[in-house]
């Protein structure tokens, strides 16, 4: 099984677009884990409407029922109460979370379906409390409280010709990440790290992506030395360049201290080119060149952006992309490398 991350310690690189896309390619060939180690939830949001949040609890029928249960809540009234909200949401092109937040458009709905403003905020409170206990996540399995197979959510199904993506989920509702991360029994037990590898290796998955910080604090290094394959990612521009510089030497310290395993090798991407960029081309073609890697170029494409809003990859989204074929180049080598 590989384990693989896309990465580098600057933000806005593009990493969490770009490990979505490969983590989709693979998927084409062996069932695919994305683990979503970013506090920020990037690739949870790629993927998962408002993890975590009561309009994703909105969404689906068996957390409903799990709530009406604890609750002691006749089912039949909750969905009635709840397909109402999402309607009035749908016609006047509202969010839901922004429905129970914004103070006017509650006092809107309340005199539209003659209901009680003080009983709709309840209601949201409740279902609040609900979804911060029950949509569990990384950390959840991280502190041992939930079991991976528990927690992982199937993002693209398994078909005769696809294998299945599946996305460990975070929250960027609450700083329970970033806590455990700081936290002595995380620096006391770092093999959970390694647990959690060989549990999804027991659940047959071929190929596990992490999408990290744009950090290198304790956590990302015991996350770096347990990945096979670590692939740097910069944009074409000289500050990128010498962050490139950088990053391979935290690695040869990562390697030594945690006397890791993982692969120097030698994939580089460069995201976000411009071929009519004169500055562009020249680190591309110097990187291309003069350094050892393997560059891997993406071009920059409005695309990603596109696909990302209706919670897709690019290679679903517009498959005549050049993008498309830049990333299965990459996973093919991967692969190949096996």
């Amino acid at each position: 099984m590989k384990t693989i991350t896309i990465y580098m310690q600057a933000g806005g690189v593009g990493k969490t677009s770009i490990t979505c896309m490969l983590a989709y390619e693979l998927g084409k060939i062996g069932k695919t884990l994305i683990i979503d180690a970013d506090q920020q939830s990037n690739t949870t949001l790629q993927f998962v409407n408002e993890y975590g949040s009561v309009a994703y609890v909105f969404e689906n029928p068996d957390l409903i029922k799990k709530f009406c249960k604890k609750e002691d809540l006749e089912e039949e009234s909750i969905f009635e109460e709840i397909k109402c909200i999402q309607n009035y949401c749908n016609q006047n092109s509202l969010n839901i979370n922004d429905f129970f937040t914004t103070s006017e458009i509650l006092q809107s709905y309340s005199e539209k379906e003659e209901k009680d403003i003080d009983t709709l905020k309840e209601f949201h409170k409740m279902f609040q409390k609900f979804a911060a206990k029950n949509c569990k996540d990384f950390v959840s399995v991280l502190k041992g409280d939930e079991e991976l197979e528990d927690v992982i959510i199937n993002v693209r199904k398994e078909t005769e010709e696809y294998k299945g993506l599946y996305v460990l989920p975070s929250k960027n509702t609450d700083t329970k990440l970033q806590n455990f991360y700081e936290s002595v029994d995380f620096r006391d037990e770092p093999e959970i790290i390694n647990n959690i590898i060989n549990k999804a290796e027991e659940l047959d998955f071929e190929y596990v992506l992490f999408d990290l910080p744009p950090t290198f604090g304790y956590a990302q290094r015991v996350i770096l030395s347990n990945c096979t394959d670590i692939i740097p990612i910069i944009n074409p521009d000289e500050k990128s360049a010498d962050g490139l510089m950088r990053f391979g030497e935290h690695l040869d310290k990562v390697k030594d201290a945690y006397k890791a395993k993982f692969k120097m090798n030698n994939y580089l991407i460069i995201n976000r080119s411009k071929k009519d960029n004169k500055v562009h081309q020249y680190y591309s073609e110097d990187l291309k060149n003069n350094s050892q890697y393997r560059v891997f170029e993406f071009p920059e494409s409005n695309s990603i952006t596109s696909a990302a809003s209706q919670k897709k990859v690019v290679q679903e989204w517009q498959k005549s992309s050049k993008l498309c074929d830049s990333i299965k180049e990459l996973a093919d080598e991967l692969i190949k490398g096996e």
